[in-house]
Order: C-alpha cells, then structure tokens, then sequence
C-alpha cells in the first residue's frame, strides 16, 4: 500500500500530462474526418453576399417595391370633387312623430296658500350686545387719562423719596465738611498727578 501511494506521488503528475495528451490528439484526429464546408459557404463568400445584399437595401426605391408588391401595397389616391357630395338638411329633419331630445320645462306646482287662522305669540327675552363707537371713544379716553394719572403719580413718589433721602441732606448742608473733604480729595489727587510729572 505504502508503494502505491510512493508511485503516485511520483508519477501521478506524469501520468495526467499523458491522459491529456491522448485526449487531445484524439479530439484532433477526429476532426480530421470531418467534411469540410463547400467553397460557396466560405468566410469572403459570406462577406461578398453581406456587402451585396447591404447595398441592394440602400438603393431600394419606393417605385421599385410598389412594382414588386403590387397586391400588398395600396397606393393612395387624391379624391376629385365628385366623390364629395352636399347632404340635403331635409333628410335629417325632426317629424312631429318624433320625440324631443330635451323635455320641456315645467314649472312646480305649488300648493296654494292661506291666510293663517288663531294666531299664538310666545315672548322671549334675551341680552343683546350693541356696538356704539361714541361709547368705546369715551371708554378709551378714560383709560388714558388713567394711565397718565398713574405714571404722575410715580413720578410723584420717586421725587418725594429722593428729597427722603439723608445722604441729599449732608451733601446740601455747608457745615458738615462734606464740601472740604472733597476738595482735600481733589488736592490730593492733584497733588499726586504733580508729583507724577516731576518723576517724568
């Protein structure tokens, strides 16, 4: 066993290349038999008939088909005056016998109306609103000079709250140094700005 796996091995790959080479020369031995085509079946036979038959279709005329087909094609022919022929209106006009296509309109027939016998009333009350533009005008004006009225008011308020204020008090009044302290403030300030300049 282990022989035939070793010859295998071996040979396996020469003995492929042999199969393939008797397959093929038989396939070509084979053919070899084979009746070749006729001369008129040819590959320049059948290029020269393609040529021909292509130029024949483009010099195909019309004259020549109508010529060659004379039961299949119908020629069309220009009709004089004498085939059209004027239709007499009589001969389509309505009888009495027939019936109209619309039928004529009838107005309803209404029933008759009478006057109305023992008459019963029903009161109803109701709130209805009315659109009167002087009204809305006046509407409109007082709201305004409410809001006026408002704003004075506020501006009221602030003005009495500022004249509330202490701190008004101190820097109004002379006496409480408020005035000197600040001019202190503004010479020293000045002070230091001569003093800046000489170290320049």
């Amino acid at each position: 066993m282990q022989a035939l796996k070793n010859l295998a091995l071996q040979h396996g790959e020469k003995l492929g290349m042999v199969l393939i080479l008797l397959l093929t020369g038989f396939v070509v031995y084979s053919s070899m038999g084979q009746e070749s085509l006729p001369p008129e079946k040819k590959p320049d036979k059948h290029a020269s008939l393609s040529t021909t038959t292509k130029q024949r279709m483009l010099d195909y005329t019309w004259p020549e088909a109508v010529e060659n087909a004379k039961g299949d094609i119908k020629i069309h022919q220009p009709l004089g005056s004498s085939a059209v022929k004027a239709i007499a209106p009589d001969t389509y006009a309505i009888s009495s016998w027939d019936s109209g296509l619309v039928q004529p309109t009838v107005l309803r027939a209404d029933p008759e109306l009478l006057p109305p016998v023992s008459l019963e009333t029903n009161a109803v009350t109701g709130l209805m609103a009315f659109y009167d533009p002087s009204r809305i005008q006046q509407l409109m004006l007082e709201e305004r000079r409410r809001e006026e009225r408002q704003k004075a008011e506020l501006a009221r308020a602030a003005a009495d709250n500022r004249n509330k204020d202490p701190r008004n008090d101190l820097r109004n009044d002379p006496g409480n140094g408020y005035e000197s302290e600040m001019a202190m403030r503004g010479g020293y300030g000045g002070g230091m700005g001569f003093e800046d300049d000489l170290l320049k």
